[in-house]
């Protein structure tokens, strides 16, 4: 029996193509590393910038150069170990490693003065995403490059220049065509989490965006009439003499800094104070079925109190709804229409 010798008993002609491949990969390496060190700070610029970009760009000179050399050090090392191309299985992970690395950048969404502002991903995908989906298509792909980083270094202490690879031919391919679909479809895949939220009622968004027009008011007045006859209730148990009301009040893409969504807002004002601060005006809201929530009081349906005694010796009693996926305009136009109808008054649900 012939002795099975290291090398593979592929066509020499496979052999050679294998070899240029991860020799061509070898020598791109270089150019992806500075290419990806200038993407993270100036991606922006493709794109809406914020004031973390101007935080990158101070300090470009440092992380540029730095972020370069840590991801060359693998071929530093490999190199001085007398490597002369990218050993097989660095060359299977090196390109999904760039794929993982330039996706977590394009997640990355930019904050202003004026609100958020859309990442990468949602402005290829052509539409707002959740920001929770980002931030986890971020932390994902983060973690996964520095591992792959991790074991990159790992191999390249290890791997010796004689070794010859067995087949496998295959695999550079296939880490190029995931690292490909990963960038493709690292989009398509936030939009479709995104479409999958929840809002407070549990309709997800892609629910939300099939209704009317028509379905859309009836449901925004509905949740008008609810927020007002809850402040009802709570203004007869806090306050019975006080009866005016500040109108209600939609406030849009609450809960969401990208999709179109909204809550519903009521106060009322005491002249006189409720002393938000002593036992019994907690036991008071525990009889209403709130409970302490950071700031707020929360009962079970997800409706909001907030009382803050002002200087001039009045409180104010606010009911805040949930949010909800939905139209902010109609909702507008909604209790625009309750509030001219009578359907909700001063004294009266």
């Amino acid at each position: 029996m012939d002795q099975i010798s290291g090398t593979s008993e592929l066509p020499p002609s496979i052999h050679g193509k294998t070899r240029v491949s991860r020799g061509a990969l070898w020598r791109t390496w270089t150019w992806v590393a500075w290419f990806l060190a200038l993407f993270i700070p100036f991606h922006s610029v493709f794109f809406d910038a914020g004031w973390e970009s101007l935080v990158l760009w101070v300090f470009s000179p440092i992380l540029v150069p730095g972020f370069a050399l840590l991801n060359l050090l693998p071929r530093f090392v490999l190199r001085r170990r007398g490597h002369m191309n990218t050993p097989l299985p660095i060359a299977t992970i090196l390109p999904v490693h760039w794929a993982l690395v330039f996706t977590a950048v394009l997640s990355l969404g930019g904050t202003t003065d004026a609100g958020d502002l859309p990442s990468g991903l949602s402005l290829l995908v052509g539409q707002p995403l959740w920001p929770d989906v980002e931030e986890s298509i971020t932390l994902v792909c983060a973690i996964g490059a520095l591992s792959m980083w991790l074991a990159m270094v790992i191999l390249s202490f290890i791997l010796k220049p004689s070794t010859r690879w067995r087949g496998r031919v295959l695999a550079p391919a296939l880490a190029w065509s995931t690292a490909v679909s990963l960038i493709v479809a690292a989009p398509f895949v936030a939009a479709t989490l995104t479409s999958y939220v929840p809002d407070g009622s549990g309709i997800p968004l892609r629910d939300a965006k099939a209704r009317s027009a028509l379905e859309e008011s009836e449901l925004a007045s509905k949740r008008g009439i609810d927020t007002h006859q809850e402040l009802v209730r709570v203004r007869q148990k806090l306050a019975p003499n006080e009866s005016d009301m500040d109108p209600l009040y939609p406030e849009g893409t609450y809960g969401s800094d990208s999709n179109d969504s909204y809550r519903i807002s009521q106060s009322f004002t005491s002249p006189t104070p409720l002393h938000t601060d002593e036992p019994g005006f907690a036991a008071m809201l525990h009889e209403l079925g709130y409970s302490p929530e950071g700031y707020y009081w929360q009962n079970a349906s997800g409706q909001r109190l907030r009382a803050t005694n002002a200087d001039d010796g009045r409180t104010n009693i606010e009911i805040m709804s949930p949010w909800w996926w939905g139209d902010s305009e109609i909702a507008s136009d909604a209790t625009l229409a309750l509030r001219k109808s009578g359907q909700v008054g001063a004294t009266a649900p």
